[in-house]
């Protein structure tokens, strides 16, 4: 991890050095994994611990590459298919490759600072896979990958992105996608009013869409109606089935309109007449089919 020298013996060594003095260099040596000649297979941790005034040797970057591949050799395994990442320290003689199943087996994230090589990380992954005819989805939120083609590539688009890739499909996602959770973290209503207001219009939507006979023009009405009234219709076991299932579909055209609906005064005995409300303008967004 690190070689440095003494104070004293830095100030010794100068441009015409020649290397013959004796130097009392020290080095930070961290201990990762230990590699048995006999068996030239990688275990965790440290096996023996070397002792004071033994010699340290710095490994070959051929070595070093094979490790990913030492970690998983098994007797009478037929060759896997392998990912070509790199190299170790730009030495050509050092390509490190991997399995698909031990970058892709567990979770795996690509970290680093900006400018570090994420990105470029990224497309090399995704060009390895590419030569291997591998399935992938990639979520590009920026679009710099769509410079990616072939014939086994293709590139999809939702709104209206700043960069599109050539011959990108325009795609979108239908309404009926979407959960209850999914419009929830959608609109992101306040908890006081907007949230229960959503959640009955959510409701009032798969009552009608189950049985349009207790609609009116898509809306379910509860102005001037009392609870029992509207017990009842909640009762019927086709309707009390759908309401409570978040996943349930309901016409989201007329989602704005059935907040509206919502907004009425409440008494003991029912609902009153319909209150004047803006709360649709809150929700107002559009949704396009596909």
């Amino acid at each position: 991890m690190e070689v440095r020298l003494p104070e004293t013996d830095r100030r010794s060594v100068s441009q015409d050095y020649s290397g013959t003095d004796h130097l009392d260099a020290i080095a930070m040596v961290q201990l990762l994994g230990s590699v048995p000649a006999d068996s030239i297979s990688i275990t965790a941790g440290v096996t023996h611990y070397p002792r004071l005034g033994d010699r340290v040797y710095a490994a070959p970057h051929q070595f070093i590459a094979l490790i990913p591949a030492l970690m998983d050799l098994k007797d009478g395994k037929e060759k896997p298919v392998r990912l070509t990442l790199g190299t170790v320290g730009g030495a050509s003689e050092g390509i490190i490759s991997v399995t698909p199943e031990t970058l892709f087996g567990r979770h795996c994230a690509i970290l680093g600072a900006t400018g570090g090589g994420k990105s470029w990380t990224t497309a090399r992954i995704i060009e390895e896979c590419i030569k291997h005819q591998a399935k992938i989805i990639l979520l590009d939120a920026t679009g710099e990958y769509r410079g990616f083609s072939g014939d086994d590539v293709t590139h999809c688009h939702l709104g209206n992105p700043v960069e599109i890739a050539l011959n990108s499909i325009n795609c979108s996602l239908p309404p009926t996608s979407f959960s209850e959770s999914d419009f929830m973290a959608l609109f992101r209503p306040s908890q006081g009013i907007q949230a229960p207001k959503l959640l009955s219009a959510f409701i009032s939507l798969r009552i009608v869409q189950v049985d349009p006979s207790l609609g009116t023009n898509g809306f379910f009405i509860k102005a001037n109606k009392s609870y029992d009234e509207i017990n009842r219709v909640l009762s019927i076991p086709e309707i009390a089935a759908a309401i409570y299932n978040p996943e349930s579909p309901f016409n989201v055209d007329k989602l704005i309109g059935q907040i509206e609906h919502e907004c009425v005064w409440e008494n003991e005995s029912g609902y009153g007449k319909k209150t004047r409300s803006t709360m649709g303008i809150l929700f107002n967004i559009s949704f396009t089919y596909r």
